[in-house]
């Protein structure tokens, strides 16, 4: 049972709402955080118009209209199953919420609910990136004694770098911290709050999923040149994995601020859909635009031509997506959108953010 604004609100009310099904117990105080509860009294308007794109809204009692002309009003009432969805995704663009009756509203954050349906959506992948094959790469390594310097060679041929300028590669090798850490220490947990970007520069070290995931607790082995760290930042999420030292070694790290400067600006660019339909279409360049939020969140409303394409349905068709087109991921995912574009970009796809 959480409090906001004196409101008791249980968990099995919160989980009935769509955006937040996914969200455990223990993750709902994140959500909560900085959410407040509006009392309408009838006849007063939730927004006019426009909504403001940095909150979202939740029906908990009483009914509302959403109204985008005379002719053109649809009524929700707590409890029904329009009100498991957010207000503002139910009103059309121009269109006025306005409670028919004294109504209740949860108003959350915007970014604190989007970060942690990134994760959430998230099968199981680990944010972790083998530049090669690491078993194979493992046993090279323990008979070549000039493996481990040949580390910032193999990252080069990542797809992570192939992205960037060469000012910004410059800068990223400049940038590094370079930390060392003792056989046995972890150097980041499961469940913890991303802050930093990894390159293993020297020793071993393995990854250690979690006993209730999908890989039920499968190690996975790393070696000099690759890299982790970057999806939790990219989608603002917490670790899946536990990474720990097998042997001695110096990682180098990013901060959040500076993987964002050097990486995330390269990676996650985001461009106008007029613009871009013109510019594609005039080159003859095929293209598909993705709506990467779940299914139910696409079909209370979308943009046209978008293709619903679940962040977690993504991951396993990113090899299967036609190399020759560009692909525009709309918006309204918010952290979600960024991570899709991100993966596609790590998949050496044409991606790009559309404006919101």
């Amino acid at each position: 049972m959480a409090k906001v604004d004196g409101v008791e609100l249980a968990l099995d009310v919160l989980q009935r709402f769509h955006p937040l099904t996914l969200i455990t117990e223990a993750e709902m105080a994140r959500v909560l955080s900085g959410a407040s509860v509006m009392q309408l009294a009838k006849g007063q308007f939730l927004f006019r118009k426009n909504p403001p794109v940095d909150v979202t809204y939740l029906l908990l009692e009483g009914e509302v209209e959403a109204r985008e002309s005379f002719d053109s009003r649809n009524i929700i009432a707590a409890g029904g199953s329009q009100a498991r969805f957010p207000l503002e995704d139910q009103a059309r663009s121009g269109s006025s919420v306005r409670a028919t009756a004294d109504s209740k509203v949860l108003v959350l954050k915007r970014d604190a609910m989007d970060s942690l349906l990134a994760g959430a959506a998230d099968d199981g992948s680990f944010d972790v990136v083998m530049v090669d094959n690491a078993e194979e790469r493992l046993e090279e390594a323990r008979f070549d004694d000039e493996y481990s310097e040949d580390w910032m060679a193999r990252l080069l041929e990542a797809p992570l770098m192939s992205n960037l300028s060469a000012t910004n590669i410059q800068r990223c090798f400049i940038e590094l911290e370079r930390v060392s850490f003792s056989a046995g220490q972890d150097v980041v947990k499961a469940g913890t709050r991303g802050e930093h970007f990894y390159i293993l520069e020297q020793g071993e070290a393995k990854v250690i999923t979690e006993d209730n995931g999908p890989y039920k607790g499968q190690t996975f082995d790393l070696v000099p040149g690759d890299y982790f760290g970057e999806e939790a930042l990219v989608a603002d999420t917490l670790r899946n994995a536990t990474v720990r030292m097998v042997t001695d070694g110096v990682l180098g790290r990013l901060t959040r601020a500076q993987f964002d400067a050097i990486f995330k600006s390269s990676l996650v660019q985001t461009i106008d859909l007029a613009k871009a339909r013109t510019f594609l279409s005039g080159a003859g360049i095929g293209y598909e635009i993705f709506d990467v939020r779940f299914p139910a969140e696409y079909r209370s409303g979308h943009i046209e031509g978008a293709m619903s394409m679940p962040v977690v349905v993504l991951r396993k068709q990113l090899r299967e997506l036609d190399r020759n087109k560009s692909y525009l991921v709309t918006p309204d995912g918010g952290k979600r959108s960024e991570l899709a574009v991100y993966l596609m970009r790590q998949a050496g796809l044409n991606a790009y953010l559309l404006n919101a």
